[in-house]
C-alpha cells in the first residue's frame, strides 16, 4: 500500500513541475471535442436545409386536401410542384414523372373524396393516392 501511495505522490510531483504537460492534459480533450462537434455538425446542417420536390395533384379541392397541403408546406421539408409548363398536373402525368424517376414521390387526391366528404363518411389518408418510385411499395399495392 505504501508503494502505491508513494507512486501517486511521485507522479503528482512530476506532473506539478511540468506545467506544459498539465496544460496539455486538460486542453487536448477540449480541442478534440470541439473539432469533432464541428465535423459532425456540417452534414447535419446540410440535411436540415434539404427540401424534397413533391408532385401535387389535387382534383378534389376540399378542406381535407387544403389541410394536407398546408401541413406539407408548414413542415419546410417539401416543395410542392403543382404545375409543369404553366399547366396544372394530372394524375397520369404525376405517375409518368414519378416512374421516370424525375420526382421522388407524388400526392394525388382524386375527385371521389369530395363526395365522401359531403356524405360525412370517414375520410382516410389511404384514400389519397401516394406514388413513390420504390419497388417495395409497388409490390404492396
Amino acid at each position: 500500500m505504501k508503494r502505491l501511495i508513494a507512486t501517486f505522490y511521485k507522479e503528482f510531483l512530476v506532473l506539478s513541475r511540468d506545467r506544459a504537460g498539465l496544460a496539455l492534459l486538460f486542453i487536448m480533450p477540449v480541442v478534440l471535442i470541439t473539432i469533432m462537434a464541428l465535423i459532425q455538425d456540417a452534414p447535419f446542417r446540410d440535411y436540415q436545409e434539404l427540401k424534397v420536390d413533391v408532385l401535387w395533384v389535387d382534383e378534389d379541392s376540399t378542406q381535407f386536401s387544403e389541410q394536407l397541403k398546408d401541413g406539407l408546406l408548414e413542415s419546410n421539408r417539401f416543395r410542392l410542384v403543382m404545375k409543369r409548363d404553366k399547366v396544372f398536373l394530372t394524375q397520369d402525368e404525376a405517375i409518368s414523372l414519378t416512374s421516370k424517376g424525375e420526382y421522388t414521390f407524388a400526392v394525388v387526391i382524386p375527385k371521389v373524396q369530395r363526395m365522401k366528404f359531403r356524405r360525412g363518411q370517414e375520410l382516410l389518408f389511404q384514400d389519397c393516392c401516394i406514388l413513390w418510385e420504390c419497388p417495395w411499395i409497388q409490390e404492396l399495392s
